[in-house]
């Protein structure tokens, strides 16, 4: 029996890497920290409703900030859509911009800063009885 030379043991050698894999498979769970696309969508609705209500205030991103009592960095992330907000934060910046906290449920963001007559109308008509909802939308409409 001969010695092996290298030629002969080449094969034994690992000289390629093993063929790359995705990181999940596209059909199955998605792993924890990659938002789906439904949650993308989901926060830059919310980004663009704070986003607007911010600039309609007039206010700077720094003392909302400081009003929430959050980073200014953080209420960048929120209002770019980077970052979830978090719920208990949605409800504070819908009480400090004066608007119900449905709106940053994903409703339009044209009815987010109401002004006060606006938001008097809309608190009266919604403790209004059935029927004088009814009429007053009948007398609204064109």
């Amino acid at each position: 029996m001969r010695p092996a030379r290298t030629s002969d043991a080449a094969f034994l050698r690992i000289d390629r890497r093993p063929p790359s894999r995705p990181r999940f498979a596209a059909t199955g769970p998605r792993p924890r920290g990659i938002p789906s696309t439904v949650e993308l969508s989901e926060r830059q609705t919310v980004a663009g409703i704070i986003r607007e209500a911010r600039l309609r205030a007039g206010l700077p991103q720094a003392e909302i900030a400081h009003l929430l009592g959050a980073s200014q960095t953080a209420l960048s992330g929120w209002e770019r859509g980077d970052e979830p907000v978090p719920f208990a934060r949605r409800a504070q910046l819908a009480g400090l911009y004066g608007f119900d906290l449905s709106l940053i449920a994903g409703l339009d963001a044209e009815s987010v800063a109401l002004n006060d007559d606006e938001r008097s109308l809309l608190t009266a008509f919604r403790h209004m009885p059935a029927a004088d909802r009814r009429a007053l939308l009948e007398l609204a409409r064109p």
